[in-house]
């Protein structure tokens, strides 16, 4: 299990705000279940997150035992743990809701 901090704007940050967060700079927690930096930037990549989110400097293990649970399910989550929020969000519902917001978004022009 890898973890690393990750910037996420437009959409993707109007779905943070969505789940409560109030911050400006838009840098969270992102875990996945891989067996190694490639398996993890491959995995990443296959669900659009992107081909090079983890690297050697910022990339860490870790054994947090909420991540090591919520990636049972699905195997990428970013951690919202900012302004008293605690709370961790499958890659595949940031997605959806950032769809939607552009769709949304479309509609109105």
């Amino acid at each position: 299990m890898l973890g690393t901090d990750v910037f996420l704007h437009n959409a993707y940050g109007d779905v943070m705000r969505m789940h409560g967060y109030r911050g400006y700079h838009f840098q969270f927690r992102l875990v996945c279940r891989c067996t190694g930096i490639d398996n993890a930037n491959s995995i990443c990549a296959d669900l659009g997150v992107g081909s090079r989110v983890f690297n050697k400097t910022y990339t860490s293990e870790t054994k947090n035992e909420m991540a090591l649970t919520v990636t049972q399910t699905e195997p990428v989550w970013i951690h919202l743990n900012e302004h008293g929020l605690n709370e961790w969000i499958p890659w595949s519902k940031i997605v959806a809701e950032s769809q939607q917001i552009v769709a949304n978004a479309t509609m109105k022009e």
